[in-house]
């Protein structure tokens, strides 16, 4: 466990082992606001006070996120659209474009601990939810929110459901919530899996890792299964330190990606 000494790790500590918190005090919709910008504003001061050069694809990398952004705003002013009904997961998506630009002045080693911790917390969210819904104790539906609903447009963007296996949908157990933060759930917990599996070997690094496969799991995503097992799979090969060994097994393993969308199109079809 590498643990945060700067100021700008500590202030990146501290946002990534708040998003619970903050999502069951009510504040869940601007999260990524409240978490995301006091960590890009101190990385911008960090650049500007010590006269660093950000690399060149980091800075096109941004750029690129910020005119789509535009592009948003634009479409939604043609269209006669109220700002209200701005889509604020993509907000969240153009802000964290401005992460790896910051995550270069922050040691490997702490962001690692930092995925890590969060991982473990994601662990007990979802062992708790689970029994507590499959009890009764709490409702279907998980939501919080102190923030009129007037400034979010649609309230059921922010709605979200971790269901038992009563739901009419599908009758399974699976995190439900708007088209966007479904995917994207489970497209965090892979990336932090990746985080976490860049650490040092140690007790931390696999339960943490546990809580971002369960997320994983809960979120029934196909193509996160898919990526989940090849990105797993790359750091099992990358292990055995054999060159030829590893360009021999990532091409059967691409080989095999290729064909697993058509094996779980067909096994659905079948199981209908």
């Amino acid at each position: 466990m590498t643990l945060p000494n700067s100021f700008i790790e500590k202030v990146f500590f501290i946002a990534c082992l708040s998003p619970y918190l903050i999502y069951f005090a009510g504040f869940g919709p601007i999260a990524p606001l409240l978490l995301a910008w006091p960590l890009i504003l101190v990385g911008l001061f960090y650049y500007i006070r010590d006269g660093l050069r950000p690399s060149l694809l980091a800075v096109v990398w941004c750029l690129s996120c910020v005119g789509i952004l535009a592009e948003e705003f634009v479409t939604l002013y043609m269209r006669g659209v109220g700002m209200k009904h701005l889509p604020w997961w993509f907000l969240t998506y153009a802000l964290a474009a401005f992460l790896p630009m910051v995550g270069a002045l922050i040691r490997p080693a702490v962001i690692c601990t930092a995925a890590a911790l969060l991982g473990v917390q994601t662990l007990i969210y979802v062992g708790v939810a689970l029994a507590a819904t499959g009890a009764g104790i709490i409702e279907m539906i998980e939501y919080k929110s102190i923030i009129p609903s007037s400034l979010l447009g649609n309230q059921d963007l922010f709605k979200v459901h971790f269901l038992a296996p009563d739901y009419v949908f599908d009758h399974e157990w699976r995190l439900v919530a708007f088209a966007p933060y479904t995917p994207f759930a489970g497209a965090v917990a892979i990336m932090f899996s990746m985080i976490v599996l860049a650490d040092k070997n140690s007790w931390l690094k696999w339960v943490g890792l546990t809580g971002w496969f369960a997320l994983m799991l809960c979120t029934h995503s196909r193509m996160g299964f898919v990526a989940m097992t090849t990105c797993v799979s790359i750091f099992v090969i990358s292990s055995f330190g054999r060159r030829w060994f590893g360009l021999v097994l990532g091409v059967l393993l691409v080989g095999g990606v290729i064909f697993t969308g058509p094996m779980l199109h067909f096994q659905e079809k079948a199981s209908s």
